[in-house]
């Protein structure tokens, strides 16, 4: 072997033993998770991290690239409508403290959502943010449940809070600089299957049967959703609803309370006769922070798992009884949009497959193996769509089709009809929800 093939075999060599080096490395990494006050462990230092979007185009990197520094570690997604909106704020006030800081996003989402997301969401593509993504180990080393979620670490290596990034100014960051994060308000984050009445621990394992409980104004550290309530042996027996507008909570309940599946609740079923909407409805347009928390509401029950089938029911009987206004599902007569069939020739049956649908919502956007009920559903979600669609079609088989992903009307209509399919304007006798003041 002559000494350039020597050179190859041992430089080769060398490689394949780093490379079984930083895994045994990985291997040898229990993850354990921090507390405020702890040191970060030597080994979390020089974890790769998966990264998309970096500036020199690497593709991980790790926290020892940032040693020295104060690093915040922004918990993100890109469906955390909170996240999103606040990145803009973020990355102003890291610019304000140039080496001195460094704040990176951690995402536990794929590499090709993350970076599609970065780049066309129009409130970070101007940023040029990277992120990690893939993240499993820094979101069980420093455990959370609501997000946005910022870990602080100082520069020698402590945690030093945990906060939401509302917390990420440019005063609070100074104080963790000056080693003085004590004024920094330190994020709460309660478990929501507890139900709410039961928060001290010692109270928890109490065989709880039923109450019903509304909240008006925001409860810090439950976050913004909804959650099963269920027994120690899984069964289900409630609900908890936190922290969203009041209009929200009515209609999460008529959406099961609506008659049928074909005649189901949309926001064009929404008759709002009130003499302030701004008390019920929020725009998702602006951040969270300028509708006032204290119109913000939590619902709780639990009741018997017997009754369970009547939980919307009682819901709505709570909400029309305590919250000062009155909500019903009504007949009204109204302008729609029918879908229906302009021919018996069948263009539509599916050829079978796994189910699934990406209608209008991926560039493959197809229906495989569902319904015309979900076809007239994606239809009516559409924003081009402003009166209700139905489904006349009386065709109950399982279809296939495959539309345009983002079409205005002319061109759905258009695409219909080469199935055989049809939109027509009609008047039609439908269910409404209408809340009016009590």
């Amino acid at each position: 072997m002559n000494k350039l093939m020597i050179c190859i075999a041992m430089a080769m060599h060398c490689l394949f033993f780093k490379a079984e080096a930083q895994t045994a490395d990985t291997l040898k990494y229990s993850i354990k998770p921090l507390k405020i006050g702890d040191q970060i462990p030597e080994a979390l230092w020089n974890m790769p991290l998966k990264v998309v979007n970096h500036p020199e185009g690497k593709e991980t990197v790790t926290l020892n690239d940032y040693r020295g520094k104060l690093i915040i570690l922004d918990f993100w997604a890109t469906w955390c409508f909170s996240c999103v909106v606040t990145m803009p704020k973020l990355h102003h006030v890291a610019q304000q403290f140039k080496d001195k800081i460094i704040i990176l996003p951690i995402a536990y989402e794929e590499k090709n959502k993350i970076g599609s997301f970065i780049k066309t969401n129009q409130t970070l593509s101007p940023l040029n943010l990277s992120s990690v993504y893939a993240d499993n180990l820094l979101r069980k080393t420093f455990p959370h449940r609501i997000l946005p979620h910022c870990t602080w670490i100082s520069a020698d290596g402590r945690v030093i809070t945990e906060s939401l990034s509302d917390e990420v100014t440019v005063k609070n960051v100074q104080l963790a600089l000056d080693n003085n994060p004590s004024s920094i308000s330190k994020k709460i984050d309660l478990d929501p299957k507890i139900p709410v009445l039961l928060r001290n621990d010692l109270l928890s394992n109490l065989d709880l049967k039923s109450y019903g409980i509304l909240f008006k104004g925001y409860y810090d550290g439950l976050g913004s959703g909804k959650d099963d309530l269920k027994t120690k042996k899984g069964v289900l027996t409630g609900k908890t609803i936190s922290n969203l507008p009041l209009i929200e909570i009515y209609t999460h309940a008529i959406s099961y309370l609506m008659p049928s599946h074909e005649d189901a609740y949309d926001p064009k079923r929404l008759v709002i006769k009130v003499k302030d909407k701004s008390k019920l409805i929020r725009d998702y347009g602006q951040p969270d922070s300028l509708f006032p928390k204290s119109n913000f509401y939590t619902y709780s029950m639990v009741i018997p798992p017997n009754k369970i089938n009547k939980f919307y029911s009682y819901m709505l009987d709570d909400l029309n009884r305590c919250s000062g206004y009155y909500g019903k599902i009504e007949k009204r007569k109204a302008k729609c949009l029918i879908l229906k069939r302009t021919s018996r020739k069948d263009k539509i049956s599916t050829k079978g497959g796994k189910p699934f649908n990406t209608l209008f919502s991926n560039p493959r956007s197809r229906l495989q193996n569902l319904s015309l009920s979900s076809l007239a559903a994606c239809i009516n979600a559409l924003d081009i769509i402003k009166v209700p669609v139905l489904n006349e079609t009386g065709y109950t088989a399982k279809i296939d089709i495959d539309l345009s992903g983002n079409p205005d009307f002319p061109t759905l209509k258009k695409e219909l009809r080469t199935f055989d399919l049809e939109l027509i304007e009609a008047v039609r006798e439908i269910d409404f929800f209408v809340i009016t003041d009590q």
